[in-house]
């Protein structure tokens, strides 16, 4: 199970949870001699185990040295879970958050690609962020995008800021899907 999967179903948990505690259950008839009611059952106790590990996950998410790519636009755990409350994360999206795709930058890391430059001008490394931000081939698809974020004042690609309106964040998704669908037929891979 994928991070960004593992983070809804927690929050999923923690929902259950929290709606649990603010409208307990009835106690239901329960056999002599028995004292476990509905909401004390072995299943019930593995979900308050799990609510009470959440800070240890956010302290291994925070501290883990793989996936600096993702925490640079996720920094907590607490973002992924807004994001996840925001929209459905789409395998475009996943490769934009991650920097797991076809580019050049990527595929040089396997020795698929000679080199990691750009087609754009030959010298510059094909990274995500130089795809998504900067890369003059995609400029015309990052304009709609810019310019919904200028209106709603945040930061068209720092996640942290985007997470603040939904509209921001889908139209973010969108922007990634975009040129990433484009991406293989820029790089000659198709």
């Amino acid at each position: 199970m994928g991070l960004l999967s593992q983070t809804y179903t927690h929050s999923h948990i923690l929902r259950l949870v929290s709606r649990r505690s603010r409208h307990p259950e009835p106690k239901q008839h329960t056999p002599l001699g028995r004292t476990d009611t509905p909401h004390h059952t072995p299943h019930s106790r593995d979900r308050r185990d799990r609510v009470g590990q959440e800070p240890r996950r956010h302290r291994r998410y925070e501290s883990e040295p793989q996936g600096q790519y993702t925490k640079q636009h996720l920094p907590t755990l607490t973002h992924i879970k807004k994001l996840n409350s925001i929209t459905n994360t789409s395998f475009t999206l996943t490769q934009a958050l991650t920097g797991h795709s076809y580019t050049r930058h990527y595929l040089h890391r396997f020795k698929i690609a000679e080199d990691d430059t750009c087609p754009c001008d030959g010298t510059t490394s094909q990274t995500m962020d130089h795809i998504i931000q900067h890369c003059p081939r995609f400029a015309a698809l990052r304009l709609d995008h810019q310019i919904l974020c200028n209106n709603l004042d945040v930061s068209p690609f720092r996640m942290e800021s985007l997470l603040k309106h939904e509209r921001a964040v889908s139209s973010f998704a969108k922007l990634a899907d975009s040129i990433l669908k484009r991406l293989k037929h820029f790089n000659g891979l198709i």
